[in-house]
């Protein structure tokens, strides 16, 4: 019944969770959380709940009770199992592990390939700066030079890796012995751009650390500020930044093709530390 859903179709098991609480709600057979804890070993509805908050992870030995608790079966239950262990996963090489178990479960041809790419564009800065490169009259796509360009930041095998990627997915095209970028940007079910942005992000924090470390100050500019704020002031400096990064990306529109160019990253940050 669950399994109508199609959870392959999922990067993100606690959204398949919602999406099936809702998906009984319209056919007429509520499913409770209470419901749903019992049959799946014993889990109280505030236990659920702080699940489905991403409060909560799920625990290993009920991960296949959940699952049974959900009708699924077979592939579509190893699909899950795995799918658990993926977005509770804390280091990148475990993500990686659980992402190819997906991947070989997945029943549609293609479709473990288009995963695995769209994860390996979005989820690490590599992919998208070597994107920018390939904009600058000097693009050399050799692995190796890439590394150099790089500083060290970036192995050789990775410049491989990330260069056969942007190939694959159209994002890079080759035209003789020429490249270029294409108009178009990868299209990703939203199950694997949380799943990837979230890890971008966390690369972009690693290469700030090894920035602050080894670029000489005047060749970088990091900053903090503290602030007080409500709730609708820090709203209010969300949108504002929103529109300083439309305004900046203005810039490097009209900046194309001139002399000179070199690729920046642009990072800020805004949260709440203090409550």
């Amino acid at each position: 019944m669950e399994a109508n859903l199609q959870i392959f179709n999922y990067l993100d098991y606690r959204a398949y969770l919602r999406d099936v609480i809702s998906h009984r709600r319209t056919q007429g057979k509520p499913l409770s959380l209470t419901a749903l804890g019992k049959k799946a070993g014993g889990y109280s509805k505030a236990q659920l709940s702080l699940v489905l908050a991403g409060k909560r992870n799920v625990s290993t030995t009920k991960i296949s009770s959940l699952a049974s608790a959900l009708q699924l079966q077979s592939r579509a239950l190893k699909y899950f199992h795995s799918l658990v262990l993926l977005n509770q996963a804390q280091s990148p090489a475990e993500k990686e592990f659980h992402l190819e178990r997906l991947n070989s479960l997945q029943p549609i041809k293609g479709q473990s390939r288009l995963l695995k790419d769209q994860y390996g564009v979005l989820s690490n800065w590599h992919c998208i700066v070597i994107r920018e490169l390939v904009r600058l009259p000097n693009f050399d796509p050799a692995p190796a030079a890439l590394s150099r360009r790089f500083k060290g930041r970036l192995s050789v095998a990775e410049a491989r890796t990330a260069m056969e990627t942007l190939l694959r997915t159209g994002l890079v095209l080759k035209e003789g012995e020429s490249y270029r970028v294409s108009a178009d940007f990868i299209e990703s079910s939203d199950g694997i751009q949380s799943l990837a942005i979230q890890s971008y992000h966390k690369s972009c924090l690693a290469l700030g650390q090894q920035i602050i470390e080894t670029v000489p100050v005047e060749k970088r500019h990091f900053h903090s500020l503290n602030l007080t704020l409500t709730e609708s002031e820090f709203e209010a400096i969300k949108q504002k930044l929103s529109a300083v990064r439309d305004e900046i990306s203005q810039l490097e529109a009209r900046a194309e093709g001139k002399a000179g160019l070199k690729v920046y990253q642009l990072n800020t940050q805004l949260f709440e530390i203090v409550e």
